[in-house]
């Protein structure tokens, strides 16, 4: 069932995408990695707002997880510079006047706290 939430967190509806998404925001398996990061990078603030909220709140207490972020991150420099720069491009594009600052985007300030699990 998880291999299926993390394909269905790719759906074209951003309703589905959601619902899969808190699936695997629930698991503590590896494997959900790189899905929600590519959440991150995308255009529907309500799952970067969930993504947030989880970074901010769950991970913490789940043990590994945090370090499995951060080392999935360091490890693909590129896919994380790209990602970094699509939820730039959408905040910039859609949400700068709901999120007057950058810092406050959820997309962009989940994906800085992941960088450094030391602050969760």
């Amino acid at each position: 069932m998880l291999v299926l939430s993390c394909i269905y967190s790719r759906h074209h509806d951003g309703f589905v995408r959601q619902e899969f998404a808190s699936r695997i925001l629930a698991s503590d398996d590896a494997c959900v990695i790189p899905f929600v990061v590519q959440l991150l990078g995308e255009y529907v603030v309500e799952i970067c707002a969930d993504v947030e909220r989880f970074v901010l709140e769950s991970l913490p207490t789940r043990p590994n997880m945090p370090e499995g972020f951060a080392t999935f991150l360091a490890d693909n420099p590129c896919y994380t510079a790209l990602t970094k720069q699509r939820a730039t491009s959408y905040w910039s594009c859609y949400y700068r006047r709901q999120y007057p600052s950058r810092q406050t985007y959820p997309g962009l300030v989940a994906l800085d706290a992941l960088r450094t699990p030391a602050d969760l």
